[in-house]
């Protein structure tokens, strides 16, 4: 399983911005990801796409307001 965030549009950071990305082998039916920041999150537009096997098997958009 491969996760990857995005900041897509934010008053910070450019547009499409890679995050982070972790990836793990794991068979447990529930894994935990988490992406953590020092700093106040900029307001705007995110997305975390999920890989399974190499290939892309969801993306989830989400804002910071």
């Amino acid at each position: 399983v491969k996760v990857v965030w995005y900041a897509v549009s934010t008053q910070d950071f450019e547009p499409n911005l890679l995050l982070d990305q972790v990836e793990t082998t794991t068979s447990d039916a529930s894994i935990p990801f988490k992406l953590s920041n020092e700093f106040l999150w900029s307001i705007g537009t995110y997305k975390v796409e999920i890989y399974l096997n190499g290939t892309l098997d969801r993306t989830l958009n989400f804002e910071v307001q």
